[in-house]
């Protein structure tokens, strides 16, 4: 399984980081925090990274939305450590309010921005970069997030997997309106759990007809993911490879 396509997770700092590491004080700059005039350049780039997701949460709000605007931000390579996460979350996270949905793959964290509020105070941090040096030197580029589609079937058995906001209510909501969509266009599926915070639905016979006509729905802005069910194929290697059977995961 590709790293990308692993659980969204937030990490607990290593004992021992050897990348960009704070042993050295708070009241020491360490050499690789941006200053002057590349800090600024480098806010100044982020924010118009920035400025790519503005449209989606203009088209949020206009459409009333009760999905959160996602945007992923690319973490510099040698600002891996588990220990400048901190630093880089204190950007995005507000007062009473996690707007962190976790890390995507090993080097970009995920992001939601649920009102004008949210996008205000991001796009006023990035202006004060003076006030947030650690997290914009840890941050290579911000871009809106896209839904991981992997079909190449005319006609498929797929799984869907839903983003999880961290928020009950809210993923519940988000669920339900999913399960409304998939009944109303006649679409079988199955949910299954598999934790808490993990949900997955089994769709049967999804088309690339039924993937363009949900790709412009809201809903799809919700998606994590669409992969075809695994097929397992089990043969008699030796002797008789025609009878090869396949399993369907969908019907298990």
């Amino acid at each position: 399984m590709r790293k990308d396509r692993l659980p969204i997770k937030m990490s607990q700092p290593h004992q021992n980081d050897t990348r960009r590491t704070k042993g050295v004080g708070r009241q020491i700059i360490p050499p690789w925090v941006l200053q002057g005039e590349d800090l600024f350049l480098r806010a100044e780039k982020l924010a118009a990274d920035f400025a790519t997701v503005t449209p989606l949460i203009e088209k949020m709000l206009t459409t009333q939305s009760i999905i959160p605007v996602v945007f992923k931000a690319k973490i510099c390579e040698d600002a891996t450590a588990n220990s400048r996460r901190h630093d880089i979350v204190s950007l995005f996270q507000f007062p009473q309010k996690n707007n962190i949905i976790g890390l995507y793959g090993d080097t970009e964290l995920l992001v939601k921005i649920c009102d004008t509020a949210d996008a205000n105070e991001v796009g006023d941090r990035l202006r004060r970069p003076e006030a947030f040096p650690r997290a914009i030197s840890c941050l290579e580029k911000l871009s809106p997030f896209t839904p991981y589609v992997a079909i190449n079937e005319e006609k498929t058995n797929v799984k869907v997997r839903l983003i999880n906001f961290n928020d009950h209510d809210l993923d519940t909501a988000i669920a339900e309106n999913f399960e409304l969509y998939l009944r109303r266009h006649r679409i079988a599926f199955k949910k299954t759990r598999y934790s808490e915070y993990l949900h997955i639905y089994k769709l049967h016979g999804f088309s690339l007809a039924a993937l363009q006509t949900i790709e412009r729905d809201d809903i799809f802005s919700a998606f994590y993911s669409v992969e075809p069910m695994p097929r397992y194929k089990l043969s008699q290697d030796i002797v008789q490879v025609e009878d090869s059977v396949f399993y369907d995961a969908f019907r298990s």
